[in-house]
């Protein structure tokens, strides 16, 4: 990213080259337009004032006065241009993400698909894990039962020994 005084450096280099008749032409106005650009983005104001602009024949035939002033109106964008750099800054490039980059038929049809198979996934591994634990489950209630048996069996013994005596 090029800085706010680099910029201006290089739009006043441009207003000065005005000065010369030799910079007037198309040559001039193409590098302008691509500063223009890579300072405030294509088709942004500046860049579609710049992009009107020409150093056609019929300019140069115009009469020095007619001359001077189209120039005078150049430079006083230029300055515009400047001040607005000054004030407000350069244009950031957007930054593309990846998601940004896909084609719209990956967005629209396989990310939810691969939501969709994710949940399947999901209740696959749940019923299994919903099967282990009611397995398990049995098998404590099993356990239990069993523990709880062989603790009543003693209790009834003892009770019913006290009466054979």
């Amino acid at each position: 990213m090029i800085k706010k005084s680099k910029a201006i450096k290089i739009l006043k280099k441009q207003k000065n080259k005005l000065d010369n008749p030799g910079y007037q032409n198309s040559t001039w106005i193409l590098q302008t337009r691509t500063y223009i650009t890579k300072f405030f983005g294509y088709k942004s104001e500046q860049w579609m004032h710049i992009a009107s602009f020409s150093f056609t024949s019929s300019f140069r035939e115009t009469n020095s006065l007619q001359k001077s002033l189209n120039v005078r109106l150049i430079k006083d964008f230029l300055d515009d241009c400047i001040e607005t750099i000054k004030d407000v800054g350069l244009t950031k490039e957007e930054k593309k993400n990846w998601f940004f980059l896909m084609p719209n038929w990956v967005i629209t049809v396989v990310i939810p698909s691969l939501c969709l198979l994710s949940f399947y996934i999901g209740l696959i591994v749940s019923n299994q894990q919903n099967v282990d634990l009611k397995q398990e489950n049995k098998e404590l209630k099993q356990s239990i039962l069993i523990s709880t048996k062989d603790l009543s069996q003693p209790k009834e013994e003892n009770q019913s020994n006290p009466k054979q005596k």
